[in-house]
């Protein structure tokens, strides 16, 4: 994808659920999957400033799942964030509810290109990194 043309600054945060970034299609963006058209899409974090989440191994895996990404037309993609600035960021705690959720319910790390990504299984060792990670935090 080039260089996104915002139109201006958004002040509004785009809307969660207990710390987690609602789906684009619960404020009405298309689905690809449903309504086909030759645009071209993209991928879209729910949670969408990376600069925010620094090298916090919680908070970039908490970016990384599966079920924090959409796949969007381009234009509505842009259009959203044109709309809405980054949501509010997760506490540490709601963070490891959802990764500790997703970890048991089998859920996946989505890494790459919407052509091409790469789905990677949320294992033991990293949910060991994270519990430490997190533990370090609370001390």
């Amino acid at each position: 994808m080039g260089k996104k043309s915002f139109e201006r600054m958004p002040t509004r945060p785009y809307p969660t659920r207990h710390g987690v970034p609602i789906s684009p299609f619960e404020i009405g963006l298309t689905s690809p999957f449903e309504v086909a058209s030759d645009e071209k899409i993209n991928n879209h974090h729910g949670e969408f400033t990376r600069r925010y989440f620094g090298s916090n191994i919680i908070l970039q895996t908490m970016r990384n799942l599966d079920i924090n990404q959409w796949v969007l037309y381009e234009s509505e993609h842009v259009g959203l964030h044109n709309k809405y600035g980054p949501p509010q960021l997760p506490t540490l705690r709601q963070s490891m509810n959802v990764i500790n959720d997703e970890f048991d319910k089998g859920g996946l790390l989505k890494l790459g290109s919407v052509g091409e990504p790469e789905y990677i299984d949320i294992t033991e060792d990293l949910m060991r990194e994270i519990n430490h990670v997190y533990n370090e935090l609370r001390a």
